[in-house]
């Protein structure tokens, strides 16, 4: 499937969520270890359910949902979105899933993180971002905390699996803690461009 390209990081770009990709995306989500880690380990989502939830996302003004795909491969390897965007405080929730786990541990999640969290604040101009991750999830919380999130609560025994409680902790990230050039960049590579046409386009 070729993807429109959306924002570009190092090793990824961001795309516009495809219902299409229903059936992927329900495969990454029944995986237990990534539900496990996503607290969905007690559902079964079919492709119908799937398609529903997509056409709500990309059709919603309260959340922004992108396809997570590499960029020397151009494969689909997860997702990410920030969700229940409140435009008057400028505030929104963060997800990612990378679902490829063949990507895990390669700076992949790191990169699509920065990259939706530069799109939040230098973008869309939000103040806010949160997030929250199961404490017994230490490899996403290295990324978060890496990219500038900070605790700023924990709730206590709130999933029980096999009879072993873990608590849920809160992370979030304000506009004015968060160093990211990745926006720049990109704006100045444009600007770059459009002046060597303008360039070409006088001589």
């Amino acid at each position: 499937m070729e993807y429109v390209r959306k924002l570009e990081g190092s090793k990824i770009f961001l795309a516009p969520i495809e219902v299409d990709e229903a059936r992927k995306y329900i495969s990454w989500y029944n995986d237990f270890e990534i539900g496990f880690f996503l607290g969905t380990q007690d559902r079964i989502v079919t492709e119908g359910q799937e398609k529903n939830i997509l056409e709500r996302l990309s059709n919603s003004n309260k959340d922004y949902q992108f396809t997570i795909v590499d960029l020397e491969t151009k494969t689909a390897i997860g997702h990410c979105g920030l969700h229940n965007i409140d435009w008057v405080n400028r505030t929104a929730e963060f997800g990612i899933n990378i679902g490829n786990k063949s990507y895990w541990n390669k700076g992949y999640g790191t990169d699509a993180t920065e990259l939706l969290v530069a799109f939040a604040f230098d973008i869309l101009n939000l103040n806010n971002v949160m997030l929250r991750v199961l404490e017994c999830n230490p490899r996403a919380i290295h990324i978060y905390e890496k990219v500038g999130f900070k605790e700023i609560g924990k709730r206590r025994e709130v999933v029980t699996v096999a009879g072993e409680n873990f608590a849920m902790v809160y992370y979030d990230i304000i506009s004015s803690e968060f160093k990211s050039d990745l926006i720049r960049n990109n704006i100045d590579k444009y600007k770059k461009a459009d002046k060597n046409l303008n360039k070409i386009s006088l001589l």
